[in-house]
């Protein structure tokens, strides 16, 4: 993982909407990695459990089990930190928009409206 922020970086310097759909897609790539990749391994690994005749067994719902509150509860502690980092940063994110959209590229500004042949 390391060094994935700077390639980010270098992807969010792009100025183009093309661009930012790329970064954005990388970084939502990134950040729902970890839960497709356990979703997927823990399917295997029940599929495995029932191609061997494992899943009768008490043993298998305690493996399964196991596995997914180790994930569920990593979720639930780290996305309170995630949330205390979104307050903070929420303010500066909305000002961010509006300087990009209000000044930027002029949304928001009164338009003087004109007739055909002025």
């Amino acid at each position: 993982m390391a060094g994935v922020g700077f390639e980010l970086k270098k992807l969010f310097s792009a100025r183009t909407v093309a661009g930012n759909l790329r970064a954005y897609s990388y970084t939502a790539a990134i950040t729902a990695g970890p839960f497709a990749l356990l979703t997927g391994m823990v399917l295997g690994v029940q599929v495995l459990f029932h191609l061997y005749g494992a899943d009768t067994g008490e043993s298998a719902n305690i493996f399964t089990a196991a596995i997914v509150y180790a994930f569920i509860f990593s979720q639930i502690l780290t996305a309170g930190f995630a949330y205390l980092c979104f307050i903070q940063l929420l303010p500066a994110w909305l000002g961010t928009i509006y300087l990009t959209a209000v000044k930027r590229y002029g949304f928001g500004r009164p338009q003087r409206l004109r007739c055909p042949g002025e």
